[in-house]
């Protein structure tokens, strides 16, 4: 059974009134520190802006440069190699495939 942190709490809260690219940042910003927290596979669940935000930082790209426009249930997969993250899969849907999506 998966450990449960109960003394988890949050890396980055939004706030009320927060830009689009505010929003953008602060979801990258949380990805990278979470990268830099913990060894191993991570898994980063989210929405639209926050699935953005996180790839952007975490590539070290501008969010202007990926797809705005992502499909449902979408996935991106990012390697790390040498402290750094490149794009393995960009808004993949495969995975509904099977689920005759």
């Amino acid at each position: 059974m998966p450990a449960i942190d109960l003394a988890y709490g949050s890396r980055g809260a939004a706030h009320h009134g927060e830009s689009g690219e505010e929003a953008l940042a602060r979801s990258g910003a949380v990805a990278c520190r979470l990268a830099r927290e913990f060894a191993g596979d991570l898994v980063l669940v989210g929405h639209g802006a926050s699935v953005l935000g996180a790839t952007a930082g975490l590539l070290g790209k501008e969010s202007e440069s990926l797809p705005l426009d992502l499909p449902f249930a979408c996935l991106f997969c990012l390697v790390e190699e040498g402290g750094h993250f490149r794009l393995e899969q960009r808004a993949s849907t495969s995975h509904l495939k099977s689920l005759g999506a």
